[in-house]
């Protein structure tokens, strides 16, 4: 008889141990969890830079572009599918202004694997301003003159005296990169598309 009361206090123990250690449920259990509905943090904002009057940078019109980069006195060379887009009506920093881009990525392995650039007319005058970036082989060559944005390296660009959406131009970069190497980069653009707007 003692025994199995023995037995009973013993079962009687293990199972509110269970009960004890067992994780809680209803609606405490659940906050501690991270709900897989739980939105996404917005990815950042782009060099603070926006394209005014509906117009961004989300065209995808691919055009055949030619590039020639001269880093360091040595000269790389890349065409192919890109993209090439102006518009007057964009603002950097919310100061209003033109807007030239080119962009390519390389399809397969070369020493020019990739170029973005961007040039800013202010409409207010002043010298064109510049974000660019060409990769070759595994090093990355950047020029930043945006006024507000963080800086590297120095440069001035040249965009086509006459641009419009439709027509075509070159687009040149002179200067020295953030570690001081110099550096010519040109874009040719058979045409300039317009971007589209965000939200178009």
């Amino acid at each position: 008889m003692h025994r199995i009361a023995l037995l009973s206090l013993l079962g009687a123990g293990l199972t509110a141990a269970a009960c004890r250690d067992a994780p809680k449920a209803g609606p405490d259990a659940a906050s501690s969890e991270p709900s897989a509905a739980a939105p996404e943090p917005a990815p950042p904002a782009t060099q603070g830079a926006g394209v005014g009057a509906g117009a961004a940078s989300g065209g995808r019109g691919t055009v055949p572009v030619e590039i020639t980069a001269v880093v360091g006195g040595k000269r790389y060379q890349a065409a192919g599918p890109g993209e090439c887009q102006h518009t007057t009506e964009a603002s950097i920093y919310n100061v209003p202004a033109a807007l030239w881009r080119a962009s390519f990525t390389a399809s397969d392995k070369r020493d020019l694997q990739s170029l973005n650039l961007t040039v800013w007319q202010p409409k207010a005058g002043g010298a064109n301003q510049v974000t660019l970036a060409v990769q070759v082989g595994a090093s990355t060559h950047q020029i930043a003159t945006v006024r507000g944005g963080q800086m590297a390296g120095r440069g001035t660009a040249q965009v086509p005296s006459t641009g419009s959406a439709g027509s075509g131009g070159t687009l040149t970069v002179d200067g020295e990169d953030a570690g001081g190497a110099p550096l010519r980069v040109t874009v040719q653009c058979p045409r300039f598309t317009v971007p589209i707007a965000e939200g178009g």
